[in-house]
C-alpha cells in the first residue's frame, strides 16, 4: 500500500490542500485484513520506518470476541532510502527494510542508509510469527 491503515508519527500538523495519511476506509480495511488472517501489510508514504502490531475485537452473539488470528496483523512503514531529511525529520535516517519469508513466519530488518549512501546499521530486526502461504507445486 502507499498510504497508512495506522498512524505511525506522534503528530502530523494540518495543512491547507495537504494529502491524506491514512487512508480514508483503514478500519474497514483492518477488519476485512484480519477477517482473511492477513499477517503482514506494507506501506510507505510519509519517509518513517515503523513496524506495529494491530489486532482488534469484535461482537458475535452479543459477546466480544477477538478475530480469528490470534497473532493480529504486523504493519510495517518501509521508510525511505533517498528522502530529504526535510521531509522523514533530522534525526531518522534513510532506511531500507529487508524481509525474509519462510513457511512458519516473517522476519524484518531495517537497515539504516548513510548520507554518503553506503549502507549503515542495522536499526531494528524482527521476527514476525505469521503464516506465509505458498502454492504447492
Amino acid at each position: 500500500m502507499h498510504h497508512h491503515i495506522s498512524s505511525i508519527i506522534p503528530a502530523e500538523p494540518p495543512k491547507d490542500k495537504a494529502d491524506i495519511s491514512v487512508t480514508l476506509d483503514a478500519g474497514r480495511l483492518i477488519d476485512r485484513a484480519l477477517e482473511a488472517s492477513v499477517g503482514l501489510v506494507i506501506h510507505g508514504h510519509q519517509h518513517y520506518p515503523c513496524i506495529s502490531k494491530i489486532s482488534k475485537t469484535r461482537f458475535v452473539d452479543r459477546r466480544m470476541q477477538c478475530f480469528t488470528s490470534d497473532a493480529g496483523m504486523f504493519i510495517l512503514s518501509a521508510g525511505s532510502a533517498g528522502v530529504k531529511s526535510t521531509r522523514r525529520g533530522p534525526d531518522i535516517p534513510n532506511t531500507y527494510s529487508v524481509i525474509s519469508l519462510s513457511p512458519s513466519d516473517a522476519r524484518v530488518k531495517i537497515r539504516a542508509i548513510s548520507a554518503a549512501g553506503e549502507d549503515g546499521s542495522t536499526l531494528a530486526e524482527t521476527p514476525m510469527p505469521v503464516h506465509v502461504h505458498g502454492r504447492k507445486a
